[in-house]
Formats: structure tokens, C-alpha cells, sequence
């Protein structure tokens, strides 16, 4: 081995070494990169967790369709909150024998989840449309011929 090539393997040796305190340029740009990734996928999980929640919170509440009693026609009454807390109150009325609808159209609202249940969960069906308590809500649909 001459001194030319032992000059030469270890200029090679230390081309691949680094210094106390350095960084390697590839690995210093990773945290920059990393600490952006980092940001975009917390900022993803945020969002994520408030459309579930208003999802959750906004979701309609459907009560079972109501029959009238001769079963010619039914109402179905769907409560949908709104962001102030209040359920409006949105209602469609079948006819099943020509299959016309009325609605849907909005009958009332609710300041609570327990009222829209209490008041607009036992309808009382008769000829002429559907009330609960003295206050009609719905007309009957009209059978299209």
C-alpha cells in the first residue's frame, strides 16, 4: 500500500463522518416537514371531531308515520334542531291509496327534544287532517285521480 492510497481511504472515512454538533443536510430537513405534517393531520382530527358533534347534534329526529284510523292516508313528522337549540317541526302527508303527498311544510317548533315528542308523537288523525290538541297541523292530502 503506498501513502497516496492511504491518504485516500481516509479522506473517504472522514467525507462520511460528522462533526460534533452538525446536523446532515437530509436530516435537518425533516423537522420543518414533520412538525407541517404533524399541524395538517391535528388540524384533520379537529375537523373530524366537529362534523361528527354537529352531525350528532343537528341530526333529525324521526317519529314513527302515523295512521289514520280508516288507513287511507299517514302523516310523517320529523323534528330537525336547529343551531339555537330549537327543533322545527317539518311534516308530510301521504295519501295511499292515489299516493299524492302534501309537504313537506313546516307545522311548528319546539323548544325542546322532550316537547317535539310530547306534542307531536300522538297525533290525533281524523277525516279532515291531523291535530294535536285543538291546533290542527296538517291538512289531508288531496287523492290525485
Amino acid at each position: 500500500m503506498t501513502s497516496g492510497e492511504g491518504k485516500a481511504v481516509v479522506g473517504t472515512e472522514r467525507a462520511r463522518t460528522v462533526q460534533l454538533g452538525e446536523e446532515p443536510l437530509r436530516e435537518s430537513a425533516r423537522g420543518p416537514i414533520l412538525m407541517v405534517l404533524g399541524g395538517l393531520a391535528l388540524l384533520t382530527g379537529i375537523a373530524v371531531l366537529i362534523a361528527v358533534g354537529l352531525n350528532r347534534l343537528l341530526a333529525p329526529i324521526v317519529l314513527p308515520d302515523q295512521l289514520a284510523a280508516d288507513g287511507t292516508w299517514l302523516i310523517r313528522v320529523e323534528g330537525k334542531p336547529t343551531l339555537f337549540g330549537a327543533i322545527e317541526v317539518v311534516g308530510t302527508a301521504y295519501d295511499k291509496p292515489s299516493g299524492s303527498a302534501r309537504g313537506p311544510h313546516v307545522i311548528g317548533t319546539c323548544d325542546s327534544t322532550a316537547q317535539f315528542q310530547e306534542r307531536f308523537g300522538n297525533l290525533r288523525m281524523e277525516a279532515d287532517g291531523a291535530y294535536a290538541g285543538r291546533d290542527r297541523i296538517m291538512a289531508r292530502p288531496i287523492p290525485q285521480r
